[in-house]
Order: structure tokens, then C-alpha cells, then sequence
């Protein structure tokens, strides 16, 4: 098994597919900038993330994003649209760490779901009354 830390950006907002036996799939990309020979770089990954951990994440990969991703390397084997065989590299997430946008105000935001944007049932606000405190006796000191 390889393991791999990347950090960087997600190169485009996450996809979430859901196998015929009910597991979830989350594919996203991220990139890293390094530097070879002075010259910066970047490095673009394939990432998969597997299990419930995917749908709850998935609202929150959006393209621009920073996160770390942890995971171990996987070799893919596929046929271009030309017809040549090539390979490419997925990293199988282990673990992953959001690090925030690059707009922290909107980018990072999960979309709203249905259920959740209902109103909860009509309640009244409980209140509770404010207990008076006595100034007699309390220290002010500091313990140290």
C-alpha cells in the first residue's frame, strides 16, 4: 500500500454516486502546487471517498476549496476516447481535512437540503428566569 498526503484545492465541486447495493461514492479532484528545479508545479488528483462519510461530506467539496486529503494510491487502468490504453492515479481517501476556501464567506457553504430547510414543528420558546446573583461574598481575586 502507498500512502499519500496531499494538500491542496478541489479542481471541481464533488460527484456522488450511489452503487446498486445502496454505498455511497464520492469523486472529486484536488490539486497541489510543488516546485521542481525553482519552477512551480501543479499536481492533479483523482480522489475517491467511499461509504457516509461521502454524502455527508459531499456538500462541502466545492471547486476552489482547501483541504488535506489523506488516502493510499490506486492504479487505474482505462481506454482513452482515442483508443489507447493509459493509466492514471486515484487516491482512495482515508481521511480528510477542510481547510476552508478560497471565498470563506460563500464557496465552503453546503447546499441546503430539502429536509432541512423545513420548518421544525411550532414550539414555544422556552425561557428560563434570570436567577439574581448576590454581590455579597464574591470574589473578585485572582487565584494566583
Amino acid at each position: 500500500m502507498s500512502a499519500i498526503a496531499v494538500a491542496g484545492r478541489f479542481t471541481k465541486d464533488g460527484e456522488i454516486r450511489i452503487t446498486p447495493n445502496g454505498r455511497h461514492i464520492l469523486n472529486f479532484g484536488i490539486a497541489e502546487n510543488i516546485r521542481i528545479n525553482g519552477q512551480e508545479q501543479a499536481q492533479f488528483f483523482n480522489c475517491q471517498l467511499f461509504g457516509n462519510r461521502a454524502e455527508k461530506l459531499a456538500p462541502y467539496i466545492k471547486k476552489g476549496g482547501a483541504a488535506t486529503v489523506f488516502g493510499s494510491l490506486q492504479i487505474r487502468k482505462y481506454t482513452d476516447r482515442q483508443g489507447i490504453e493509459r493509466q492514471g492515479i486515484d487516491i482512495i481517501v482515508g481521511d480528510i481535512t477542510l481547510q476552508g476556501s478560497r471565498d470563506q464567506a460563500h464557496a465552503s457553504q453546503p447546499a441546503t437540503h430539502p429536509a432541512a430547510a423545513r420548518p421544525h414543528a411550532a414550539q414555544p420558546a422556552r425561557q428560563q428566569a434570570a436567577v439574581p446573583v448576590p454581590q455579597d461574598g464574591i470574589d473578585d481575586s485572582i487565584p494566583f
